[in-house]
């Protein structure tokens, strides 16, 4: 929900000439996407900043197309100082991972996924999963 990331995202599909995919600016909380009009949503860093992440995650599943994909990468639960920043539009300190598995089977995805994948470094240490089902 960031049109600069978006930008950025854009610039690499284009270095890397891929020519299937668009980004698109959306508000989870406010907005709906058009049904079973994608293969892939894919949300990066985004779900914290989402005041009902198993609506927006039941919104995914009614856009995806039969045998598409959602795929979120987000922080695991933390105390509230990965965003610094009191500012920010932090609805979430993160997310359990049974929690996440629970919202994808409560939205009909089969689950394929939902582990640990990368470890952000910036004051501290904070584990970021990938869920993709």
């Amino acid at each position: 929900n960031s049109q600069g990331m978006l930008e950025e995202i854009d610039r690499k599909i284009k270095e890397a000439q891929i020519e299937n995919i668009r980004t698109i600016l959306f508000d989870g909380d406010t907005e709906h996407f058009e049904q079973d009009n994608f293969d892939l949503v894919v949300t990066a860093m985004t779900l914290h900043h989402i005041k009902d992440p198993s609506k927006f995650i039941r919104k995914s599943a009614n856009a995806i197309r039969q045998g598409g994909y959602l795929a979120i990468s987000d922080l695991e639960s933390e105390d509230g100082t990965f965003h610094s920043n009191v500012h920010e539009d932090v609805a979430h300190h993160g997310f359990d991972k049974e929690k996440i598995k629970e919202w994808y089977a409560e939205a009909g995805f089969e689950m394929l996924f939902c582990e640990t994948n990368e470890i952000i470094s910036k004051h501290r240490e904070f584990p970021v999963f990938l869920a993709v089902g």
